[in-house]
């Protein structure tokens, strides 16, 4: 088991006070209070690549978008880290479970997804590609900070917009109480994004919300197989794939 205090002192920082573990999926998240300030630390399995995450993070920060600064990054114990700032706000799917109303938070997200969805040079965006309630931090009605950019990529917007239609349609079959809010809440994206940026057309977007959801199946397969996610995240992407297949 990795010690955050530990990896910061190897890293050249001091750290002081509290040490707050985090929710992550694939990663070890905590918040730590340092000499300097509170960072993130984030810590991923010994067999990955954090390189392309950082580029993308540095990338997105210089664009403007509310991005945590890469304060520090390496390896620790063998395992790939990041340290870096710590972003004001609560995540948006928090905000959602303790009573903020579905259509305001709906709103926000498109807003946040439209506003990171600047072109390019040659047309390109960048594309997050895990933009999901919890990777949006808001504090009041200001959208605070974007994390998590380990799947994100330079490309077309409607593969970002795509897999982020599909992941929505997943969250009932991991938290059962979201079934009613979900199309209330994809309505109120869609209106989110088109307030700010023209929002592709749904035939535009079939054969990216198709992909999306083919990939939620391949990634989601072994893990239901081995019993860690319950088979209703398969039946929900496949019943995302059949409700996006041509008419």
């Amino acid at each position: 088991m990795i010690d955050p205090r530990e990896l910061l002192t190897d890293a050249g920082f001091r750290p002081q006070g509290d040490v707050t573990r985090m929710p992550g999926y694939d990663a070890s998240v905590w918040r730590v209070s340092t000499e300097s300030g509170v960072v993130a630390v984030r810590v991923l399995p010994a067999d990955r690549d954090i390189s392309h995450e950082v580029e993308m993070q540095q990338l997105a920060a210089g664009l403007g978008v509310p991005a945590p600064e890469v304060l520090r990054s390496g390896a620790y114990l063998g395992h790939p880290y990041t340290v870096t700032s710590w972003l004001p706000g609560r995540p948006l799917g928090e905000l959602l479970a303790h009573g903020l109303s579905v259509r305001q938070g709906g709103e926000l997200l498109g807003r946040a997804m439209a506003a990171l969805h600047e072109p390019l040079h040659g047309g390109s965006v960048l594309c997050h590609l895990d933009f999901q309630p919890f990777n949006v931090l808001v504090t009041g009605d200001e959208i605070t900070g974007i994390v998590d950019w380990s799947n994100a990529r330079l490309g077309d917007a409607r593969q970002d917009i795509a897999w982020t239609l599909v992941v929505m349609r997943l969250a009932p079959a991991l938290m059962p109480g979201l079934a009613d809010a979900v199309e209330p809440f994809l309505a109120a994206f869609r209106a989110g994004y088109a307030a700010s940026r023209e929002l592709p057309a749904d035939d535009e977007l079939r054969p990216f919300v198709l992909a999306a959801a083919q990939q939620q199946i391949d990634d989601w397969a072994p893990r239901i197989a081995s019993g860690a996610a319950p088979q209703a995240v398969g039946a929900a992407a496949r019943a995302a794939l059949d409700a996006w297949r041509e008419p």
